[in-house]
């Protein structure tokens, strides 16, 4: 949350430079990438706070010093990006996600800006179907027919065969009728 929020601090770009923990506390930072050479870091802190839930607590350190370099961020922005792989995980097509985040940051000025294009979330959708790994891939006539094997039924009769009791069995089949 702290870091989504990290973005809105002041118009410059951080970017994680290391995590620690200690007995009490458990935080990260980060580093000014918006000027060349600079010091300034910011520590988002994460205090405990009982049934509440999460307290987070910024320090800043340093001064900004360098010459400023022009950057473009790349990617969907960390506000959004949780927010957008939930729903490219429900199995949501990348125009419809586009759809409702524009409708539903419609009165927030700046937040329309920052919803990624379509083709960004095309290319986010799948990253994380390859980081899921549970998909099963079919690139190949033969690993098709090889899967397929143990699962085809010449017809109803076949079908009802097979034992009830396990019905994960009977979804697996594939009939041919």
């Amino acid at each position: 949350m702290a870091e989504r929020s990290l973005d809105q601090l002041n118009h410059f770009v951080y970017s994680y430079k290391t995590r620690y923990v200690s007995t009490f506390r458990v935080g990260k930072e980060f580093e000014c990438r918006s000027h060349k050479d600079c010091h300034h870091r910011i520590k988002l802190i994460t205090h405990q706070a009982g049934e509440v839930g999460e307290k987070y607590q910024v320090l800043q350190k340093g001064e900004h010093t360098g010459t400023v370099v022009n950057l473009t961020t790349k990617g969907i922005s960390l506000i959004l990006k949780p927010e957008v792989d939930a729903l490219l995980k429900l199995g949501m097509t990348a125009g419809r996600v586009r759809n409702m985040l524009l409708f539903e940051y419609l009165r927030d000025p700046a937040m329309p800006a920052l919803v990624p294009e379509t083709k960004k979330m095309e290319n986010r959708k799948a990253y994380l179907k390859r980081l899921a790994g549970d998909g099963r891939e079919i690139s190949k006539f033969v690993a098709l027919t090889n899967w397929t094997a143990g699962k085809l039924c010449q017809g109803r009769v076949e079908f009802y065969r097979v034992d009830e009791t396990n019905g994960a069995d009977m979804n697996e089949l594939i009939v041919l009728d």
